[in-house]
């Protein structure tokens, strides 16, 4: 029975691959995928880097704010215990 190993690698400038020693001396089938090859139309090749907010808040369209927190009631008193709570809550947010 074959056994499968996916390894991610950068191939340094000289060419050469090392591969794990349970493999030396052994017949092993070798696929070599450039990145860029199996990117996908409208991929973020860049999605992992670390971006500040405001470049966050550009890709997904602009700050969204909650102008109606009433339309939001039903879940609200899941968090505070009374009414007052969440209007002292509320009010506090405002400022």
């Amino acid at each position: 029975m074959a056994t499968t190993q996916v390894f991610h690698t950068t191939v340094p400038d000289d060419g050469t691959i090392t591969l794990p020693s349970e493999f030396h001396g052994n017949q092993v089938d070798v696929i070599v995928f450039k990145k860029s090859d199996l990117l996908q139309p409208g991929y973020d090749d860049d999605f992992w880097r670390e971006k500040p907010l405001d470049e966050i808040i550009t890709e997904q369209g602009g700050p969204r704010v909650c102008t109606d927190p009433a339309s939001l009631w039903e879940d609200f008193p899941k968090l505070w215990d009374t009414e007052a709570e969440l209007k002292e809550f509320l009010e506090r947010r405002k400022h």
